[in-house]
Parts: structure tokens; C-alpha cells; sequence
């Protein structure tokens, strides 16, 4: 008996839902792990296997390694998938996110994965879908996301909606549901999943149990606006540079020709430089760097909007809160309310 028709048989005996992880090159399997793991304590708790997960890849893909490592890393990763997308009788397929800090990145990842694309678009809508961070590219790209909502990671908003114009898309949203599918915000998204299948196939009770046992985390609900910023940072050492003087420098001292001299770089070729690597102007970068820091001390910190925006160096409160409102949509008081942290408690006794 061949490994496909032992396969069968076992999906015959018993899960209620079967899930293909999707392997490609480039993808971020860790969600995957991470992500199966919790399916097969949602098992275990349910005392029956409600959930069965299978490595998938590429048609051209089973039998030899997907290289998973960006170039950013010096060691290579390599993890074999098992069975072909259209090998066997799935009832959803999940896909994570890629390793990418640009729109071009994205869209030559699409083009390196067209007979991926191929093997999901004919699965046809019996099959679920579930993407999370830029791999919701993928789905917009076959059609499964046509007049319908739907939200991705948020520093790539300008390039879906120029892109895929035909989705509702919702960014400010970190998990949005729809017939047969579902999209997820940031490297982080296979776990709302998760947690949404748990509970609809095994009851609100196991998905407790299981939240308890494995520490997971409360989902967010909406988006960190600054995650561009992030990410831009990856593998650009001019943009690390400019970073680190943004963060250091008074809000009003922030010019192109500060940055110019400092650098040693004429203004004309910094501006060109930035738009290259940013998508943005030199002028709007060097905004959302400082406002992602003011950002981070309203999470992080109890300081009155006055104090964050002396201490960053703005002149002006009122200039400040427009620029802050302008570029995330939230007053920073209501910032404040949507994203903030409580510090964890220290335990200082002996």
C-alpha cells in the first residue's frame, strides 16, 4: 500500500478536520509548529482526534527540501513537505507568513510561487483557506478574497489596495472570518486561527483548557500602526543608521539637511536612497521613526502626552497630536487606551 493510500485510511478513521500546513520557499514555518502543536493539545483535552495536520507543499516541491532562510541569515533551514497540495482529501489548507521587507519582495514571491498558486486555485472553494501576515497576498491573488473583507499585515496596506483593489480590506483589523476562509495580521496570525477553530470545533470550554495549559496569550483585535518601521529595518544599514538618529535627535531638529551633513551624503541621493528602500519620502520616514518611538512610550510608560512630546522634542503639543492623529488615525490618548501594556509585576521579596 502506498504512503497516499495509507493516508486515506487513517483521514477515513479519524478527524473532523483536516489541515495542510503549506511549506514554500521563503515562508516562516515556525507558525506552523507552533500552530499544529496547539491543534494536538485541543486533541488530547477533547479526548478524540478532532484536528489532523499534514506537511504540503509545492507540486514540484515533495520529495525535495523548501529552503525556508532569507538571505538575512547566515545558516540554511530546510524542511521537507510530504505530500503535494492536491494529494489528499483536506478539508483546509494553512499558509504563513514569508520572509519580505518590500512590496517588490512580495510580488517576486508570488511569481516564485506560481505553481503553488496553480495547486490552490484548483482546490476550489470546498477547501477552507487560511492565511496570516503577507501570505493573504496569495489568496487575494487566486480570486478567494474577491468582494470580500479581509486584513494583512499593515505596512504593505499601500501595495494590497493598490494591488488586489477588488478586496474590502480592513487593516486596522488583526483577524477577520469570512465563508471559506480566514486572514490574520503578522508573523503572529496562526494563532488566532487556532484558537477560532478550537473553539468552533471543540466548544469554548476546551479552548479555555487548552489556553490555560499552553499560556497562551490574549489575540490583539486591531493593528499596531508602526509594524512598517519594523520591518523595514530588517536588512537596510542605512536605514538602521538613519533609525538610530531619528530616535536620538530633538523632533525639531529633524531636517534633510541635518541628516545630509551628518551622513556625509548629499540631500538629493539620501531622498532617493529612502524612497528605494522605504517605499516613503525621506521626509515621511523620518516622521512615522519618531512617532513610532513616541508611540512606544505611551504603550510602555504612564507619562502625560505633554511630557512625551517634550521630551521627543516637539515644540508644540498641538503640532505633535495632529501629526500623531494624522499618520495612525488614533488622538495619542486614544492610542493610549487601544494598545497600551501593563508592566508585569516584579516579585521583590525574598
Amino acid at each position: 500500500m502506498t504512503n497516499i493510500d495509507n493516508m486515506h485510511t487513517k483521514i477515513a478513521i479519524g478527524a473532523d478536520m483536516k489541515i495542510g500546513l503549506t511549506l514554500y520557499s521563503g515562508c516562516m514555518a515556525s507558525g506552523l509548529f507552533s500552530f499544529a502543536e496547539l491543534l494536538e493539545v485541543a486533541n488530547r483535552v477533547s479526548g478524540k482526534p478532532v484536528f489532523e495536520t499534514y506537511w504540503v507543499g509545492e507540486q514540484n516541491s515533495v520529495g525535495t527540501p523548501s529552503e525556508l532562510s532569507p538571505a538575512i541569515f547566515r545558516q540554511e533551514m530546510e524542511i521537507q513537505p510530504h505530500y503535494q497540495v492536491s494529494d489528499l482529501d483536506l478539508d483546509a489548507v494553512l499558509l504563513p507568513g514569508m520572509w519580505i521587507s518590500s512590496a517588490k519582495e512580495l510580488q517576486e514571491a508570488m511569481g516564485s510561487n506560481s505553481v503553488l498558486l496553480d495547486s490552490l486555485r484548483a482546490l476550489g472553494p470546498r477547501v477552507e483557506m487560511y492565511a496570516y501576515c503577507s501570505s493573504v497576498c496569495f489568496l487575494a491573488h487566486i480570486g478567494r478574497l474577491n468582494k470580500q473583507k479581509a486584513t494583512s499585515t499593515w505596512w504593505l496596506a499601500d501595495f494590497y489596495q493598490n494591488t488586489f483593489a477588488g478586496v474590502a480590506w480592513n487593516f486596522n483589523k488583526t483577524f477577520i472570518r469570512g465563508e471559506n476562509y480566514i486572514t490574520a495580521s503578522g508573523v503572529n496570525g496562526h494563532l488566532p486561527i487556532a484558537m477560532h477553530l478550537i473553539e468552533k470545533h471543540c466548544g469554548e470550554k476546551i479552548l479555555r483548557d487548552v489556553t490555560k495549559i499552553v499560556l497562551l496569550p490574549r489575540p490583539e483585535t486591531v493593528q499596531h500602526p508602526f509594524h512598517k518601521v519594523d520591518i523595514l529595518l530588517l536588512n537596510d544599514a542605512l536605514m538602521k543608521k538613519i533609525h538610530y538618529w531619528v530616535e536620538q535627535t530633538p523632533a525639531y531638529e529633524l531636517t534633510l539637511a541635518n541628516l545630509s551633513s551628518l551622513m556625509n551624503i548629499a540631500e538629493r541621493t539620501i531622498t532617493r536612497r529612502i524612497k528605494s528602500a522605504t517605499g516613503e519620502s525621506a521626509m515621511n520616514f523620518i516622521r512615522l521613526v519618531k512617532l513610532n518611538q513616541a508611540s512606544e512610550t505611551l504603550i510602555f510608560s504612564n507619562q502625560s502626552i505633554s511630557e512625551i512630546s517634550n521630551g521627543l522634542g516637539y515644540l508644540d503639543d498641538r503640532v505633535f497630536r495632529r501629526a500623531f492623529k494624522r499618520v495612525t488615525g488614533y488622538s495619542p490618548v486614544e492610542y493610549r487606551e487601544t494598545f497600551k501594556r501593563n508592566p508585569i509585576a516584579m516579585d521583590t521579596k525574598d
